[in-house]
C-alpha cells in the first residue's frame, strides 16, 4: 500500500497507520495540514482501539475480556488501550477492560488469543467472534 493511496482515503480525515503497511513514499509537493491541537489528537487516539483510527462514527463501548491463567502473565504486559484496567481473578485468570468500538482490529486481537480468551462484554463483540469461529470451523 502506498502512502499516497492511504492518505487519499478518506480525504480530510484524521488517520493513523501502521508503518509496516506502507511500502512506497514519494513527495509530490502537495501539503495537507489538519488544524488540530495536540490535545484534540490525544483525545482522538485515546478513544480508539490500538493504534488505528478506522471506525469513526461507531459507538464506543466497554470491552471486557477474560484470559486463561496460562496467558495471564503475558497479557498483563500487553497494552490494548491506554485506559485499560486489569485485575487478576481468584482462579488466576486475568480480566482486562477498556473502551473501544467494535472493529476489525479488535476482533483480530481477540482471535489471536481465541483458545484462551472469553469475551465477557459487549454481547455484539461476543456474537461477532462466535460467528467467525463457526464459519472457520465449517471450512475445516
Amino acid at each position: 500500500m502506498s502512502l499516497e493511496s492511504v492518505l487519499r482515503c478518506p480525504p480530510r480525515k484524521l488517520r493513523t497507520f501502521s508503518l509496516s503497511r506502507i511500502d512506497d513514499v514519494r513527495v509530490k509537493g502537495e501539503t495537507h495540514r489538519e488544524r488540530m491541537s495536540p490535545e484534540q489528537i490525544r483525545k482522538k487516539i485515546a478513544s480508539t482501539f490500538g493504534i488505528f483510527i478506522t471506525d469513526e462514527g461507531r459507538r464506543v463501548v466497554t470491552v471486557k475480556l477474560r484470559f486463561a491463567a496460562a496467558l495471564a502473565a503475558y497479557i498483563g504486559t500487553v497494552v490494548f488501550h491506554p485506559d485499560q484496567e486489569a485485575k487478576t481473578l481468584e482462579d488466576g485468570r486475568l480480566e482486562v477492560s477498556f473502551p473501544s468500538t467494535i472493529n476489525r482490529e479488535l476482533i483480530g486481537e481477540v482471535m489471536r488469543f481465541i483458545d484462551g480468551v472469553e469475551v465477557v462484554e459487549p454481547k455484539e463483540l461476543r456474537d461477532e467472534v462466535r460467528a467467525i469461529v463457526k464459519q472457520a470451523a465449517a471450512r475445516l
